[in-house]
């Protein structure tokens, strides 16, 4: 008797998964620019394809196009088109409510800057967990609780996309490291990170203003002064 032929078990498909909803922040536009170290802007477009392809869902906010705007023309064009490519979701989170939150920093309104911080980070679409844990680190530890863990969230999210040493710089300087700090706007320097052109105007260096090393990195940027 012949053998029976087997039927060849059909593959069921898998449920298609949920893209990852990402926010994709001006450094990281920044860095598809010609000027940026190929090793650097390798990575940046493969995550961008990503996004692309339906892996991740990308977001950006008024803010990234503010930042942008700060740009020179042609570097102004080049990341809006990437941006225009990908049609990313806008947000709410605006320069404004940043600003805001600024200045109940520096008036040691630690509380009022909190909430409106985490508001922003609310927007975004960063995991619930996250944003938890960076309400329970400032519960548990105060100020300096919430920029350890907001440093913790970022180096995190550094294994797996570009964020700039611009915002690690910002964040030591936010938990008074100050050599931390330097050492990351020297590597921004040495990637031409984005954002290092404006070193003078980001608020979280102003107690670095005085440093001959950052008052050396300013200058050898080129672009600004200091006050």
């Amino acid at each position: 008797m012949a053998a029976r032929r087997r039927k060849k078990a059909r593959a069921v498909p898998e449920p298609p998964r949920e893209a990852r909803k990402v926010y994709v922040e001006t450094s990281v536009w920044g860095m598809t620019l010609d000027n940026q170290p190929r090793a650097l802007r390798q990575p940046t477009q493969q995550f961008l394809r990503q996004c692309g392809s339906g892996v991740f869902l990308p977001y950006v906010s008024t803010v990234v196009f503010q930042e942008i705007a700060r740009a020179d023309e042609s570097q102004q064009a080049r990341m809006l088109r990437e941006i225009s490519s990908l049609a990313p979701i806008a947000l709410e989170p605006s320069e404004a409510s940043e600003a805001l939150a600024e200045a109940y920093l520096q008036a040691g309104a630690d509380d009022q800057a909190i909430n409106e911080m985490l508001k922003n980070a609310e927007l975004t679409p960063q995991d619930p967990e996250s944003v938890a844990s960076l309400k329970n680190a400032y519960v548990a530890g105060g100020i300096k609780g919430f920029w350890r863990k907001r440093l913790e969230l970022r180096m995190a999210e550094a294994k797996q996309v570009y964020v700039s040493p611009v915002v690690f710089a910002r964040i030591y300087a936010r938990l008074g490291e100050k050599e931390n700090a330097l050492q990351m706007l020297e590597k921004g320097y040495q990637e031409r990170a984005f954002g290092m052109h404006v070193l003078a105007d980001v608020p979280e260096f102003q107690s670095l203003r005085a440093d001959p090393h950052f008052v050396a990195i300013v200058r050898r940027v080129g672009v600004q002064r200091l006050p």
